[in-house]
């Protein structure tokens, strides 16, 4: 085998059992195996680092920053206890407070991510 798939295949190895052990956060573990593929020749720069600036991955940073805040706030307790009063235990009335709650959020909220009425 190539010395470069040894390399790798010893970074997955370490990442699998950081991500499972939890030990350490998991970005610091990311963090670890994109800057150890690169300083061991693996990748290049562009190529270690490029998966953090794609869009998709920003969008989750940002939902889960969003979702952090609404916990942090208790916005998400808030919302939690709303459905309750509402659908007591219900699945079908549960799903269907959410469904609508949904779309007030969406009236609310532009494709872009904006108020309307701001």
């Amino acid at each position: 085998m190539d010395t470069s798939v040894m390399i790798t295949l010893g970074f997955l190895v370490f990442a699998i059992i950081m991500f499972a052990w939890e030990k350490i956060p998991l970005s610091v573990t990311a963090m670890i195996v994109a800057v150890g593929l690169h300083l061991s020749g693996v990748l290049s720069a562009k190529a270690a680092f490029a998966g953090f600036v794609d869009a998709n991955v920003l969008l989750f940073m940002g939902m889960f920053i969003i979702g952090a805040a609404f916990f942090e706030t208790g916005v998400a307790v808030e919302v939690g206890n709303v459905v309750h009063r509402f659908a007591k235990t219900e699945t079908t009335l549960i799903i269907a407070v959410m469904m609508i709650m949904m779309i007030m959020v969406t009236y609310l909220v532009g494709k872009n991510g904006r108020l309307l009425w701001c």
